[in-house]
């Protein structure tokens, strides 16, 4: 006797747009802060830290593909160095969604922020 007891729905929104990526694990600076997935990183003097638009020199070249939580242990996390990524979800240091102009800087660095699905 077979039955259905539930179902699961699961839904992924990926930072990822598309399927041409390039994805690697970058050192965080110590001392670095929590923060989301889709945080735009900068290469600061010890490691990547949240990209700030209003830091003088600050570079974006990387969007973190998971969050760093204040538990972590673990100084790399995965991130995207080239490719596609979801406009909807890039964030700048401090949680900030991103502005236009941090979206095409991001340019620069091979990372194009497609309006998500």
């Amino acid at each position: 006797m077979n039955k259905v007891i539930g179902t699961v729905t699961t839904q992924q929104n990926p930072v990822l747009l598309g399927d041409h990526h390039i994805v690697t694990g970058v050192p965080v600076a110590d001392e670095t802060a929590a923060f989301a997935e889709g945080t735009i990183l900068a290469k600061g003097e010890s490691g990547f830290i949240p990209y700030n638009p209003s830091t003088q020199g600050a570079v974006p070249v990387a969007v973190a593909l998971e969050p760093l939580t204040a538990e972590a242990d673990d100084a790399v996390i995965q991130a995207a160095v080239h490719g596609a990524v979801r406009r909807d979800k890039l964030l700048t240091s401090g949680g900030t969604a991103a502005t236009d102009a941090v979206c095409e800087s991001l340019r620069a660095s091979g990372i194009y922020a497609i309006a998500g699905e």
